[in-house]
């Protein structure tokens, strides 16, 4: 029952972090932002697809193809590249390990050769649980640099791996910048002006994403980060979708560009479809999360539900004045 519970927990929070990841709330909000940019509209509509494709979809699919594949070669049901030591904060975790463990303090090297020795020979755990525990543990960036070991050699696969994710992340970090910025100067240009709130906002996201492996205090792996990130700009798309979904219908924003008849029974069907799939996805992914004993998940969808019947009835009342 336990394994059952914690597996299907983590890997809850990497499929929402993977969805999360392919259609974050970052790319619903640029891309638009982009094509008013380029001010490119219906005329353009063929180009926005092939630029849509080319440049963002094929790249996705082609390197996360690589890396899954990659990845499961490498790590599936293996275990001898783990640190049996590595797994003991899972195996703690377990109800019969629990007491054994519960009040020892983990400070001092002692303190912690005394404390995994304990594990290591609790009476309740079998081979299983140890390779259980081995097998769904979290690689980190050097474990994850080995796949490249067949093709580069070791050195330069740690070399090339490294560098690649110090590219994604500068890059990621980069892009969510501009995207805090735009939010920013929409949301505080009359109290601070153009320039300054864009680079507050620009500051803000570029700081954090710099001091967050800093503050990230999971020793199982850094490269884990990805996940609660990812968890929470994918909790996000429901408010991103909901949005677009009253910006299809409003008349104030859109005018004579608004879908009628058949063409907006179609879109909106295909919008509501879409905002249910993403707000279903968060509610399961989220919903059991906790911060110690404080429920964060139920906190964050009575939240989101606020949100929603808030922008509901602003939507109804700025449509009469239009």
């Amino acid at each position: 029952e336990f394994w059952e519970k914690h597996i299907v927990g983590t890997q809850k929070s990497k499929i929402f972090a993977a969805f999360g990841t392919a259609v974050g709330i970052n790319m619903t909000f640029l891309l638009p932002y982009t094509l008013l940019k380029k001010k490119w509209g219906s005329k353009h509509r063929g180009l926005s697809i092939t630029d849509l494709s080319i440049g963002l979809f094929v790249p996705f699919f082609l390197a996360t193809a690589c890396v899954v594949i990659a990845s499961a070669s490498s790590f599936h049901g293996k275990t001898e590249d783990v640190d049996p030591v590595k797994t003991y904060p899972t195996l703690a975790k377990m109800d019969s390990v629990k007491p054994l463990v519960k009040d020892l303090p983990k400070k001092s090297d002692e303190e912690k050769a005394v404390w995994n020795e304990i594990v290591a020979n609790a009476p309740s755990l079998n081979k299983s649980d140890f390779k259980l525990a081995a097998m769904i543990h979290s690689r980190d960036a050097g474990a994850l640099a080995i796949t490249l070991k067949p093709f580069t050699g070791e050195v330069v696969g740690q070399k090339i791996f490294g560098i690649g994710v110090l590219g994604m992340a500068v890059s990621t970090i980069i892009i969510l910048m501009l995207i805090n910025g735009l939010a920013f100067q929409q949301l505080f240009e009359k109290s601070l002006g153009s320039t300054k709130s864009y680079f507050l906002g620009c500051g803000i996201s570029g700081l954090s994403g710099c001091l967050f492996p800093v503050i990230w205090k999971v020793e199982a792996s850094k490269a884990a980060l990805a996940i609660p990130t990812s968890v929470i700009g994918g909790a996000l798309i429901p408010i991103a979708y909901f949005t677009f979904l009253l910006l299809m219908n409003s008349k104030k924003v859109l005018g004579d560009k608004r879908p009628e008849g058949t063409a907006r029974i179609i879109w909106n069907v295909l919008m509501i479809f879409a905002t249910t799939v993403a707000t279903v996805g968060t509610w399961w992914a989220t919903s059991g999360k906790k911060f110690g004993d404080v429920p964060a998940g139920m906190i964050g969808m009575s939240f989101l539900a606020i949100l929603f019947v808030v922008g509901t009835l602003s939507f109804l009342k700025n449509e009469k004045r239009a």
